[in-house]
């Protein structure tokens, strides 16, 4: 009974299944493709592939703000899949007939990767017919001017050619019997003039579409034909000349051989100069720009200088007179600066230790920090002994006069040069002593 019961569920299911499936699929597949025109379609217009009709267009909605037009196509099951490479064409039904159109199915190549289901059609793969407006719009008023003006000079041109053609028409029943025989070549072999005139709309439909501008292309050479005509005496004169002159040039060339080759040994010499020329180029642009970016101050200091000339002739003279005075000035400035620079530190630290006694605070304590100094004790001004004598009665007491640099730091730093030595830090050798 169990085993029955679940046959039946089974066979439900799969009815119900195969409803949904063929519910859902009916056998149709649609594309789309986006082309710039497609005048006279409209929803429900047949897809025909070797006459029998296989689709139709089921939507056609503007895109680009009307710019181009999106074309919805369904196809049956009957050449589905489409191979890659499958291309479209909409035509005319008949010679007479514009409005009547539909779109002509050419497979792809057999074997090649199908096109999926719901998937865009390359625009290229789906052509246009050229319509009757847009070929009688390439007809502008100027373009049916110079029609007009072409018969105008045809006439003309064929009563000059008349003889020509008379002598070429004599000859033409030869030329008709040998292209007879060729179109009877051509024509025998039906596949083969098939063949080649599918490989020919290929080749124009990819020329048309690697070259859009052809026309304009066409046009240009067009306009630069006239312009040579229109020159053809000047032309005429110039081909005249050429002979000459090139054998002038030929001249010029055989000696110039020589001018050249100094030419060139004398680029080899410039070539180092050029190097290094090369590698200044970028700080002595610099340096211009410099210039260029102090001028309007120099010019103002130069007019200022120039205005005070006047008043600086006097001074000018005045300084002149005292120059060996300050040229011996400047050498003692110079060795006293020499003998002050080692005293750098002392003569910071004063200022330091100045401001920090004046100040209500040294960074630690509060309004003072006394370092209370006993002096020695004397019964009468002015004592009876020297330095050396003081050393020996109060051992504890450093002696220097003048100090070393860095004797402060116990890192003494003799200049002898400027007669700072260790005889200065000898209270038995004290200068005032000797004196």
């Amino acid at each position: 009974m169990r085993g029955l019961l679940t046959s039946v569920l089974v066979a439900v299911a799969a009815v119900v299944l195969l409803l949904v499936v063929s519910g859902d699929d009916d056998g149709r597949h649609d594309l789309h493709v986006t082309v710039g025109d497609a005048a006279n379609t409209v929803v429900g217009q047949r897809i025909r592939a070797g006459g029998v009709t296989v689709g139709e267009i089921s939507s056609i909605d503007p895109v680009e703000r009307g710019r181009k037009v999106r074309l919805g196509l369904r196809l049956d099951d009957s050449v589905w899949p489409l191979p890659t490479g499958t291309r479209m064409q909409l035509r005319w039904a008949g010679t007479a007939n514009y409005d009547d159109r539909y779109i002509d199915l050419k497979l792809g190549r057999r074997g090649a990767p199908p096109i999926a289901d719901g998937a865009a059609l390359p625009t290229a793969d789906f052509t246009t017919p050229v319509e009757l407006d847009t070929f009688l719009q390439t007809f502008t008023p100027r373009v049916r001017t110079d029609l007009r003006g072409m018969i105008d000079n045809a006439g003309a041109t064929l009563k000059q050619a008349r003889p020509g053609l008379t002598r070429a028409l004599g000859v033409t029943p030869a030329a008709l019997d040998e292209a007879s025989h060729v179109m009877v070549d051509l024509t025998a072999d039906q596949r083969a003039l098939d063949t080649l005139l599918r490989q020919a709309d290929t080749v124009v439909n990819a020329v048309q579409t690697a070259d859009p501008g052809l026309r304009t292309l066409l046009t240009g050479a067009a306009r630069t034909f006239d312009a040579v005509a229109a020159r053809q005496g000047e032309l005429k004169a110039t081909l005249d000349a050429a002979p000459g002159t090139f054998a002038h040039a030929r001249t010029t060339l055989a000696k110039a051989d020589g001018t050249l080759d100094a030419a060139a040994a004398l680029t080899d010499r410039l070539a180092p100069g050029a190097t290094e020329l090369q590698r200044i180029a970028s700080p002595l642009n610099h340096v211009l720009g410099t210039v260029v970016k102090v001028g309007p101050d120099a010019r103002s200091t130069l007019a200022t200088a120039r205005r005070a000339v006047p008043d600086l002739n006097p001074l000018l003279t005045k300084a002149t007179a005292q120059l060996p005075q300050l040229g011996d000035i400047g050498k003692q400035a110079s060795t006293e600066l020499t003998c002050l620079r080692p005293y750098s530190p002392e003569i910071a630290s004063f200022f330091t230790n100045w401001g920090d006694f004046l100040s209500d605070t040294d960074g630690r304590d509060k309004f003072i920090r006394a370092n209370v100094i006993v002096p020695l004790p004397a019964s009468f001004n002015a004592l009876p002994y020297n330095s050396g004598t003081a050393k020996q009665l109060f051992p504890g007491m450093e002696f220097g006069f003048p100090r070393p640099p860095g004797g402060v730091a116990g890192q003494p730093w003799y200049q002898p040069d400027c007669g700072v030595t260790a005889d200065q830090v000898n209270p038995f050798l004290d200068s005032e002593t000797r004196k």
